[in-house]
């Protein structure tokens, strides 16, 4: 069984089976450093992801990327490497899933609007009749 070291002290802060790591880290993959009969809880507070993980033993955050973990196969943390996590799913491009918006054009907007009088252009009838101040209108 891998266990978790510290990036910042270099401790040994919990273990891990590798089938249930996935992207992003929680703390219910984690489990402690001493043998499951101690009964002892996990490094993390349950519930948190790993942006949210404390070290038990520096006040820091011990893993500085959520796809890589610096691991060690023996308790005491001797011969240390990163491993790295990989995504169970692929991630997909949800905007292009989405349906159409019926409001939207593909060209932009350019109907203008203009007075008959003195020509001026507006870029709608709307603003035309807010902001116009022309004479022949006046009347």
């Amino acid at each position: 069984m891998p266990y978790l070291i510290c990036e910042n002290c270099k401790q040994v802060i919990g273990s891990f089976d590798r089938q249930e790591l996935s992207v992003p880290l929680r703390a219910h993959m984690f489990r402690s450093k001493f043998p499951p009969e101690r009964l002892a809880p996990g490094p993390f507070t349950p519930g948190s992801e790993w942006m949210y993980f404390k070290c038990p033993y520096c006040p820091r955050r011990p893993i500085f990327e959520p796809n890589r973990l610096f691991v060690s196969d023996h308790q005491d943390g001797r011969d240390p490497s990163y491993v790295r996590v990989v995504a169970p799913l692929e991630v997909t491009d949800y905007a292009s899933q989405a349906p159409p918006d019926p409001h939207a054009t593909d060209a932009p907007h350019t109907d203008k609007y203009a007075c008959p009088v003195c020509g001026q252009e507006y870029q709608n009838k709307k603003r035309y009749d807010m902001y116009h101040k022309c004479k022949a209108r006046a009347s």
